[in-house]
């Protein structure tokens, strides 16, 4: 029987210690809630960090598995293009059975890590839910304090993640066209497949849309200044 690869078991130990790392903390926050009473508190901020954990897992999962699978399967054009290619990497013979077998698994990692993270904010999440007005408007925007104080930061905080995912999977996309070859550096200069340039073109329109969003969130800031 095959043994599996030494970066697959060193992924799975660290997601082990992960989620050791987040259980440990359960466990004993259950202990003490129960301790003092307080159980329905504590499951309901659990059962709120466990929507965060599969909002958040779930749309890394999509949005990586239909961007890095449509890059998989854009193979390039033209056999020349890896002769061309001033890498020395593998053959696209090696290379495109390892990607379909560890990119389910990878991405599968990715996603259970990002959910964890995304847990550790559920404190502004109830601050959004259970917001209540302060009766008084800010003089820039007119806008309740409470915006500030607990829609703001879950705004910010979508725009990270936001963010953080388009631009992760441009660099795991390029990643792909490059063992693809769909993305080739040749002696006459980089070489790129139309349906890789689409995609990518895709992505950084995206990843700019975002960037204005980003734009018009710092404005908010200035009540701070």
């Amino acid at each position: 029987m095959n043994r599996p690869p030494p970066v697959l078991l060193l992924l799975l130990a660290l997601l082990a210690l992960g989620v050791v790392a987040q259980v440990v903390p359960l466990y004993t926050d259950w202990l003490w809630f129960g301790e003092v009473g307080y159980t329905e508190v504590f499951v309901k901020t659990l059962s709120l960090r466990g929507s965060l954990f599969a909002a958040l897992a779930i749309a890394v999962l999509v949005f990586l598995y239909a961007n890095l699978t449509f890059a998989a399967r854009t193979a390039a054009p033209d056999v020349i293009w890896e002769l061309e290619d001033q890498l020395g990497l593998p053959s696209r013979v090696v290379i495109e059975p390892l990607i379909r077998r560890f990119l389910p698994v990878v991405l599968v990692l990715i996603a259970l890590a990002s959910g964890m993270r995304a847990t550790v904010h559920w404190e502004i999440l109830l601050g959004y839910f259970n917001a209540m007005p302060f009766g008084t408007a800010d003089p820039l925007f007119g806008s309740d304090l409470s915006f500030f104080v607990f829609v703001l930061p879950l705004w910010r905080l979508v725009y990270g993640w936001a963010i953080t995912l388009v631009t992760a999977t441009i660099v795991l996309t390029l990643a792909v066209y490059v063992l693809q070859r769909s993305l080739v550096l040749t002696s006459r200069g980089p070489r790129l497949a139309a349906g890789a340039r689409t995609h990518l073109l895709v992505l950084g329109a995206l990843a700019l849309a975002l960037k204005a969003v980003g734009f018009w969130l710092d404005r908010f800031e200035l009540v701070f200044s």
